[in-house]
């Protein structure tokens, strides 16, 4: 985002997953929710960010065979 020139003032990360019922139980889906929190930040530049970070820079997201889900909220922040 900062490639973006986002004026971003905070930014969480909420995870939540399935377990298997089997063992070893795994995960087989993982829910991601991004909260971005900042001034006139684009929609576009969050859906970029987030298809970068799930496609090229998430090694975690790579390595783990579980299925993922991901949601984004921008909070504007009061001027």
């Amino acid at each position: 985002m900062k490639k973006k020139r986002a004026k971003m003032t905070g930014f969480e990360v909420v995870i939540s997953g399935d377990l298997a019922e089997d063992y070893p139980k795994r995960y087989t889906k993982i829910y991601i929710e991004y909260v971005l929190h900042g001034r006139g930040i684009s929609p576009k530049s969050v859906e970029q960010a987030i298809k970068l970070s799930h496609t090229k820079y998430c090694s975690a997201m790579a390595s783990l065979n579980a299925l993922f889900e991901h949601s984004y909220r921008i909070v504007e922040d009061a001027r």
